[in-house]
């Protein structure tokens, strides 16, 4: 599993603020024959929390079964602990079984708009890990993807 960060670009907020923002490229997930599991942590590989502001997930190869459902979110550590579904709950045939790039953003009520994921600094108790499951007792080992995440810096937005 490769881990790149993809250089930064600037966008800009309110009166003339500045965010710095970049990619986090995670490569080689790999489906598995079986199911069931946790098929790959990623720590979180700044010493500060992240925001998440956007996912994409990249399908390079389909899984070939119709029934695979993938789950990403942040968890507890690297076994998987307290994994939570934050940026894609249940990702099925429809996003893993055609390549192709997959935007794991998701339209919310304006009225009620929910908490965006924060990934926590490595060496805190809770949310260091990128977690990414695959349910159910399927065979997916087909499934080829890249995950590309969205960040700012937590202490640059406030």
């Amino acid at each position: 599993m490769a881990l790149t960060v993809l250089t930064p670009n600037m966008q800009t907020f309110g009166e003339g603020g500045a965010v710095p923002e970049f990619y986090i490229k995670i490569e080689g997930i790999i489906g598995d024959a079986t199911g069931g599991l946790v098929l790959h942590t990623i720590l979180n590989p700044f010493g500060e929390d992240l925001v998440i502001t956007k996912g994409l997930l990249v399908v390079t190869t389909a899984s070939g079964n119709v029934a695979t459902d993938l789950d990403i979110g942040v968890g507890d550590n690297a076994a998987g602990l307290n994994n939570g579904a934050e940026l894609c709950d249940g990702a099925v045939a429809a996003t893993l079984n055609t390549a192709g790039v997959k935007d794991l953003s998701v339209v919310h009520a304006i009225a009620a708009p929910p908490a965006v994921t924060i990934w926590k600094a490595a060496g805190s108790s809770t949310d260091s890990y990128m977690c990414i499951d695959q349910n159910g007792s399927v065979d997916a080992s087909a499934l080829r993807a890249t995950l590309c995440l969205k960040c700012a810096k937590y202490k640059d937005l406030v």
